[in-house]
């Protein structure tokens, strides 16, 4: 399976008996929510699963906490 990152505007467009979400509120959303990632069915998309996990570490994915 690949996985796709879009902007937040095309969430409409997805057709979620495509995809492994079941509609607009499942989906993973960035942080500020102006992308989202949709999880295809087969291998389309345009990050592998190593590739998508690598960049849900990052400030605009995760909300990284710091320890005072």
């Amino acid at each position: 399976m690949g996985y796709d990152i879009l902007p937040i505007e095309e969430i409409d467009t997805i057709n979620f008996s495509e995809v492994d979400e079941d509609s607009a509120d499942t989906v993973r959303k960035s942080i500020d929510e102006s992308l989202f990632i949709v999880h295809r069915l087969g291998n389309t998309g345009q990050y592998s699963h190593a590739e998508i996990l690598a960049i849900l570490q990052t400030e605009e994915w995760n909300e990284l906490e710091t320890l005072d």
